[in-house]
């Protein structure tokens, strides 16, 4: 692969992202295909997965320690973002209201 630029902000080639998983429900089969996932997303848009980070803590609504732990990852300085499946990972809805 080249080091086309995949943004016009940031040249960068393979950016470093991480993921975060909000798994509350569901068994060790649907964690993996959530990460399986975010893996092919990253995959096929040239982005390199460093790591996933899983909220498994229903009652756990501020201060999620998966989350945090993102927050801090994203500190790195080769960090260029977070992925998530979908948006109701981020949290429930009216979290940020």
């Amino acid at each position: 692969m080249d080091d086309d630029l995949i943004t016009e902000r940031r040249p960068v080639a393979f950016p470093q992202v991480f993921g975060y998983l909000r798994h509350i429900t569901g068994g060790l089969p649907r964690h993996a295909a959530l990460v399986d996932c975010l893996t092919e997303y990253c995959e096929r848009h040239e982005l390199a997965l460093c790591g996933v980070f899983t909220e498994r803590d229903s009652t756990v609504i501020t201060r999620s320690p998966a989350f945090v732990g993102l927050l801090d990852a994203l500190e790195l300085p080769d960090a260029y973002g977070a992925v998530v499946p979908a948006l109701s990972h981020l949290g429930p809805k009216g979290l940020g209201t």
